[in-house]
């Protein structure tokens, strides 16, 4: 059940404001969903790509390295988009 309240029922202090939630409340999960589905994506994938890597080279040492090849390139990137603000 949703209650609403008018104006009069306010504290004086907030009689004054005003608030629009238009669509980005409905983003606010979206955003939450994606963040986590990101964290999921990239934990199985790196897991798999690790795994193909050990048995295609079989040799650990190359796959970290390779693993942290890719860790720093994808990080690269990000930092540069961050610093051209995209």
């Amino acid at each position: 059940m949703v209650e609403t309240f008018s104006k009069e029922q306010a504290p004086e202090g907030l009689k004054i404001l005003y608030q629009d939630a238009d669509v980005f409340w409905a983003w606010m999960q979206s955003e939450l969903a994606f963040f986590n589905g990101v964290k999921q994506g990239v934990l199985i994938s790196g897991i798999l790509a690790f795994l193909i890597l050990l048995v295609a080279t079989r040799n650990v040492l190359i796959s970290l390295y390779s693993m942290l090849t890719v860790f720093f390139i994808v990080a690269w990137v990000v930092a540069v988009m961050v610093l051209n603000d995209w």
